[in-house]
């Protein structure tokens, strides 16, 4: 029989094992949550860029429940009165290709591109994106100037100098010529950007950035479910409409037809 291996974990006698590292003789005491949270992508950082990760993290912390996935997540604890019905629901919002992770996974793909080529072809390849007026994955944001969160990333980044790494940088040439067109970068690209310059693997940044959304849903999901308000609870059936897939017949309900 063939053997699965694992690099997560294993259990032992006294201490366990986590992506290498004993959890108490090594890491409890030592790193943070958003810390541990990058060890669950397998990326280990060094004490400056965990400092990092942490500004990062706590840079996403907008839990505004107008926000529509936020608003899902409250109606959802509060009709069933559970607090993981409600973060559940708000989870499955983020899988999105407009809203969500979505534009962040499409941009990591984009920078990742651009800071291999050539700086002219790269520039090149930007000027064409923005000129040919595309919707650009992590640039615009709603109702709004600017997002003060794509904002605070950026802030920290130049008060460690680390404003001219190259995804960063690279977000910063998109960033230049879509602001002529009053579109300015969101959270999605200032994620991107800034976590693949901390060395995460391109295919493990959109999983991070859910994560570190976790909190906003977290206290939304709680808080809807105490509260369970009676208007949140009552949603007018004759108020939603089915935008899904068609309905599809059971196999059992075929075979009784035949």
């Amino acid at each position: 029989m063939k053997r699965l291996t694992t690099r997560v974990a294993k259990a032992g006698w006294g201490d366990h094992r986590f992506q290498g590292y004993a959890v108490y003789g090594e890491l409890l005491g030592r790193v943070t949550l958003s810390q541990v949270l990058a060890l669950c992508m397998g990326v280990t950082l060094d004490a400056e860029q965990r400092e990092v990760l942490d500004e990062i993290f706590v840079s996403c912390l907008l839990a505004d429940p107008h926000i529509w996935p936020l608003k899902l997540t409250r109606v959802a604890g509060a009709h069933g009165g559970s607090t993981m019905t409600g973060l559940t629901a708000g989870l499955l919002a983020l899988e999105g290709k407009l809203t969500g992770i979505g534009p962040a996974d499409s941009m990591v793909t984009w920078l990742h591109h651009l800071v291999q080529l050539e700086p002219r072809a790269a520039l090149r390849e930007i000027d064409q994106a923005v000129d040919s007026r595309q919707r650009l994955p992590g640039f615009g944001v709603v109702a709004r100037k600017v997002d003060e969160r794509a904002e605070a990333i950026g802030r920290c980044l130049v008060a460690r100098g680390r404003d001219e790494l190259p995804h960063w940088a690279m977000m910063t040439q998109i960033a230049n010529r879509t602001s002529k067109r009053g579109i300015q970068p969101n959270l999605a690209s200032a994620f991107a950007a800034a976590t693949l310059d901390l060395g995460f693997p391109p295919g493990r940044v959109a999983p991070l950035l859910a994560m570190a959304l976790l909190p906003c849903f977290i206290s939304n999901a709680v808080e809807g479910a105490e509260q369970q308000p009676e208007i949140l609870q009552d949603v007018p059936v004759d108020e939603l409409e089915y935008q899904g897939a068609p309905r599809r017949r059971s196999l059992r309900a075929a075979a009784l037809r035949v």
